[in-house]
């Protein structure tokens, strides 16, 4: 294993840009942090709301399956632009994906989501 310094990423040996550079060496901003922090809860005060709303008019099942094809088209642009799902060298995907789907699809029969 590689041990970091300041020529190369840390792990990779390759040399490190100006630019990386730069952005590692700027001191972080305790405004910026809080703004960002405030404008997380504020998000997950309208998200608990609107589930809140939401659930109202629709099953549980229902909600967590329009949150999770909105989540996907949400990231899926950055999925793209960082070299899409092949870059992911898992190969334990499908099997993740079966075992999340079942396991809602178990406690959403169970009533254990409501």
């Amino acid at each position: 294993m590689r041990i970091a310094n300041r020529r190369t990423l840390a792990d990779t040996g390759l040399p490190l840009t100006s630019q990386a550079r730069s952005r590692m060496d700027r001191t972080p901003s305790k405004t910026l942090a809080a703004l960002w922090m405030a404008g997380w809860l504020a998000l997950m005060l309208i998200v608990a709301i609107a589930g809140r709303e939401a659930v109202r008019e629709l099953n549980v099942f229902q909600l967590m399956e329009m949150r999770s094809i909105l989540g996907f088209l949400m990231l899926y642009p950055l999925i793209r632009a960082n070299g899409g799902f092949a870059v992911d060298e898992d190969r334990r995907g499908c099997r993740s994906t079966l075992r999340a789907t079942s396991s809602i699809t178990a406690r959403s029969s169970a009533g254990s989501l409501r």
